[in-house]
């Protein structure tokens, strides 16, 4: 998700920011593209869109930037030292 999320209209009621365990801001029915081939084809739908309220802070962007880096690599032990960073930069912005 990260921060951002677009379920069909009506198929959940709230949820969470998954980097920061936000309550997500929800804009609902609106009508537009989802994903790349969508926006390319020049087509949309309607879904709803939920925003995390602290995506745009500075250290929000760093866990994403993070868990993109863990999400890449294969070894243990780096996904190790990005998690226990992730979860200090969590834990000083509570």
């Amino acid at each position: 998700m990260n921060g951002y999320f677009t379920p069909d209209p009506g198929e959940v009621v709230r949820t969470h920011c998954d980097i920061c365990e936000t309550l997500m801001d929800v804009k609902r029915n609106v009508f537009g593209p989802t994903g790349w081939a969508e926006a390319m084809a020049k087509r949309g739908h309607l879904h709803d869109v939920y925003t995390c309220p602290r995506k745009e802070e500075k250290w929000h962007k760093h866990i994403e930037k993070l868990t993109e880096e863990m999400n890449k690599t294969v070894s243990v032990n780096i996904k190790a030292l990005l998690t226990d960073e992730i979860e200090e930069t969590l834990e000083s912005n509570k």
